[in-house]
């Protein structure tokens, strides 16, 4: 479902047919290649590890499974939209090409699905990684290898190292994509302006934008996690 509403932002860039909006998409379908994958391969050493994918059947895995649940974190606030990671270059290089179209409604709309975004990434990762684990007693999926329940508070999960290589490395990858992606979007504004600084209002703007989104995305994670 989440790979639906991201195809309409690499839709949303070709739709406003400018040179910048196209660009945003480029970079969107870059940027969503990695992050899904990160995702995938993060939800992958979770199942592995643990037996099973149901959120109704883990809890808590953050304190067993540290090193999962920031694999998964990172990637889920990209694919949110949150900075510094490249999801937030992207989705503000497309609300820029939308505003500089004068399309707001699209734009609005555009930030409405991100909110959603967050919030669904946010219920998601809480309901693995969040909260205190269950008792030992309690009834779970029991790991293939060991025979221990998942819910045993003592028990230490780790998946195996390439897939922790290969999830770690995809997430650097993110990173650099994001501090290449605002390279490249500030040195493209700069030669527009013919060599000048932004224009005063706007960093400061975006600086505000995305302290309210962050701030937002850990109030949900408190609700949500209780």
């Amino acid at each position: 479902f989440h790979i639906v509403s991201q195809i309409g932002y690499m839709i949303l860039g070709l739709g406003l047919f400018s040179l910048a909006g196209i660009a945003g998409a480029i970079f969107y379908i870059v940027h969503h290649i990695i992050v899904k994958t990160s995702l995938f391969l993060a939800g992958g050493m979770v199942e592995h590890t643990t037996g099973t994918a149901a959120l109704t059947k883990l809890s808590g895995l953050m304190h067993r499974a540290p090193v999962m649940a920031v694999l998964f974190a990172l990637p889920a606030l990209s694919l949110a939209g949150l900075p510094p990671m490249s999801g937030f270059v992207a989705k503000v290089a497309l609300v820029e090409a939308g505003l500089d179209a004068q399309r707001l409604l699209i734009v609005a709309v555009s930030l409405v699905v991100s909110l959603l975004t967050l919030f669904s990434m946010a219920k998601i990762w809480a309901g693995m990684f969040w909260g205190e684990p269950d008792h030992p007693g309690a009834p779970g999926p029991r790991r293939p290898a060991e025979g221990k329940r998942v819910q045993d508070p003592g028990f230490r999960l780790h998946a195996p190292w390439p897939m922790t290589a290969a999830t770690s490395a995809l997430v650097v990858v993110s990173l650099a994509v994001a501090v290449a992606g605002y390279l490249r979007w500030h040195g493209a504004e700069r030669a527009v302006h013919r060599g000048e600084a932004l224009p005063p209002l706007r960093i400061p703007l975006l600086v505000a934008v995305g302290l309210v989104v962050a701030s937002l995305a850990a109030l949900i994670v408190v609700i949500v996690g209780r």
